[in-house]
């Protein structure tokens, strides 16, 4: 009678075999021989997530040793924190991925590294809208959201910028040279410096 595999060990069973499929060759000589072969640490860890970049000061529930969970590092979401609480009261999960994907200029391979990696924030008005600006160093382009309620913001519009953006500032109509509100961008790559209107928001 076969043992049940579970989701996990069949997807790391599936990948390790496309990853390294001398893996199974040398599975079936063990098996052959009346041995079961485990193959643990980095080849195996490497195969099957990647550069992902776990804690290890979380994830031993049982406190037996070894992970029951991975919890990995941020650099993917920004998040909203009520400054007299300290309560979380939104993060964006994983919709910075999305709306750059959308655009046509998510780098598949940083998803287990850090992902789009928001470096910078600042926060601005424009009309009647209080808006947050994000920086996303590793797809070169800066998101912008509503959150007059904070709670709840909304996703306005993500803009390329140049290689990969460390600097970002809001300039208010009030201060500005043209009497809009600016977006100004520092990118640490190429050295641009770009502005942006923010009459279309």
């Amino acid at each position: 009678m076969k043992t049940p595999i579970d989701a996990a060990t069949q997807l790391a069973i599936t990948t390790l075999s496309k990853q390294a499929p001398a893996a199974t060759d040398l599975a079936k000589q063990f098996k052959a021989a009346g041995f079961k072969l485990a193959l643990v640490g980095g080849p195996v860890r490497d195969a099957i997530l990647g550069r992902l970049n776990i804690t290890t000061t979380l994830g031993d529930t049982d406190s037996d040793g070894d992970f029951d969970a991975l919890y990995s590092l941020g650099a993917r979401s920004f998040s909203v924190w009520n400054a007299s609480t300290g309560s979380q009261v939104f993060d964006s999960k994983n919709e910075l991925d999305v709306k750059a994907k959308e655009l046509a200029i998510y780098d598949d391979a940083r998803s287990d590294d850090k992902s789009v990696e928001p470096e910078s924030i600042c926060l601005g008005k424009v009309g009647g809208k209080n808006i947050v600006i994000v920086g996303l160093e590793r797809v070169d382009a800066f998101a912008i959201y509503d959150i007059t309620n904070p709670t709840s913001p909304v996703f306005i519009k993500m803009y390329k910028t140049g290689d990969a953006p460390e600097g970002i500032i809001f300039i208010p109509a009030s201060k500005s040279p043209i009497k809009q509100s600016l977006i100004v961008t520092s990118s640490e790559n190429d050295g641009l410096v770009k502005i942006y209107k923010t009459t279309k928001l």
